[in-house]
């Protein structure tokens, strides 16, 4: 099926929370690709002379990491999993980066102290950094959500529900499983970095985006609370925290919980081994919760009897 023939979404139903009390703006299939379209985290009010309207300053404050959604899961009940499986990341702007000197003490200052928006072009898979300096693109969605048990929380936070958790390893290829609390699952996408380290120090290279990819309801399992990953090369859990040692420790203790359920081993040999095998990685730590990811290789799942059969 081409793109062009799939039920696309637009970036116009942008909002700036995560509620199940917006109107959907359509319904999926299990299975059935899509198309989304997201602006950029200042709906595209940072680039060129827009930078320096007090109107653009206004609407960011207000509306930063616009999502498009809800898109409704059809069949997804509140206390199932919904596995979202991304295809295709596609850039459709400039890179936006909002820069300042990065001369106070803190790093933590540096996000805030802010003077300049720069827009960097993006040709042939990489992104002009000038000074002749030039990156290949790794596009990553930073907001991916299903709508929380809550009504509404503002789009730049995260939660078990996902949300703005900046994972790098939300990308093309991957599949997110997120917990189902709302009937539809209801689907939120935005945030889209053409480029981004983890931790997110400084602003990443935002741009809007074009997102193809497929929802299907599976059984939520028990040992699961937070938001889980699969890539052709790992697995992985999320957790937003506001210590960010604290998301690291429940990153682990959510793989742990994984492969102790599907290993059959006692949680005590599954820690032993996932103290050695495990990796417990900053996703990123710019926001009020900050996010750790903890990673498994999938060359680890046959010796421990696990499968991710049907998530990629």
């Amino acid at each position: 099926m081409s793109n062009s023939s799939l039920q696309r979404f637009p970036s116009s139903a942008a909002v700036n929370t995560y509620s199940r009390l917006h109107e959907r703006i359509g319904s999926v299939a299990p299975g059935e690709r899509f198309a989304v379209e997201t602006m950029d985290c200042y709906g595209g009010h940072f680039r060129g002379e827009g930078w320096k309207s007090r109107q653009s300053h206004e609407w960011v404050e207000e509306n930063l990491n616009a999502v498009t959604g809800p898109v409704q899961v059809r069949g997804a009940r509140p206390g199932d999993a919904v596995a979202v499986r991304i295809h295709e990341l596609e850039i459709v702007s400039p890179a936006t980066m909002v820069i300042g000197p990065m001369t106070a003490l803190s790093p933590d200052d540096w996000w805030l102290d802010n003077d300049e928006s720069r827009e960097l072009a993006i040709e042939d898979g990489r992104i002009a950094l000038g000074e002749g300096l030039e990156v290949p693109v790794r596009p990553v969605i930073g907001c991916i959500a299903a709508a929380p048990r809550q009504e509404s929380v503002r789009s730049i936070n995260s939660g078990t529900f996902g949300g703005n958790q900046d994972c790098n390893l939300v990308t093309a290829g991957s599949t997110v499983l997120l917990p189902v609390e709302a009937e539809g699952a209801l689907l939120f996408f935005g945030d889209c970095k053409a480029r981004m380290g983890d931790g997110e120090i400084v602003h990443a290279s935002e741009c809007a985006m074009n997102i193809t990819a497929e929802a299907t309801v599976l059984e939520r399992p028990a040992a699961m609370s937070w938001p889980r990953i699969v890539t052709g090369e790992e697995i992985a859990t999320v957790v937003s925290n506001p210590l960010f040692a604290d998301a690291g420790r429940q990153a682990f203790r959510e793989m742990l919980l994984w492969v102790e359920a599907e290993s059959g081993l006692s949680r005590k040999d599954a820690a032993v081994f996932l103290g050695m095998m495990a990796e417990v990685r900053v996703c990123q730590l710019s926001n009020l919760l900050h996010t750790a990811c903890c990673t498994l290789g999938r060359d680890c799942l046959d010796q421990l009897g696990m499968t991710v059969e049907g998530l990629g």
